[in-house]
């Protein structure tokens, strides 16, 4: 039976997860250099794309530890898997020039840290 104090952060690894798997999928078409649009190209556009991936990268990390602690490895297993297989259906949703362009990468790891914030908050207290 799953405990009722381990709702919450089994919810937030949920977002996070789902997050950084839509920031994931966006981010891959960005890559080979020649596929990004040409505002993505210059320096800004790296800055934007391989800092947003430095952010996820440390959200799913602090995820993954507050989920350790908080909650059944079973149930943070399987709520992670459903976020990670919804994530390409949901991405169909939003218009390519959202996905191919800054504000994707921008929304989606800021997307990834709230969630691992409120985690880590939850986790220290």
């Amino acid at each position: 039976m799953l405990p009722f104090q381990s709702l919450l952060p089994l919810g937030l690894l949920a977002l996070v997860m789902l997050a950084a798997s839509l920031h994931a999928l966006a981010a891959l078409g960005h890559f080979p250099r020649a596929a990004r649009q040409p505002a993505m190209r210059g320096m800004s556009g790296s800055v934007v794309l391989w800092g947003s991936i430095t952010v996820v990268t440390i959200s799913v990390v602090v995820a993954i530890v507050a989920a350790w602690w908080l909650t059944p490895w079973y149930a943070a297993i399987i709520a992670a898997g459903i976020a990670i297989l919804v994530a390409p259906l949901m991405l169909q949703y939003f218009s390519d020039e959202f996905v191919d362009g800054r504000h994707a990468l921008l929304w989606f790891s800021a997307g990834s840290l709230l969630p691992a914030i409120a985690l880590g908050w939850v986790l220290t207290n």
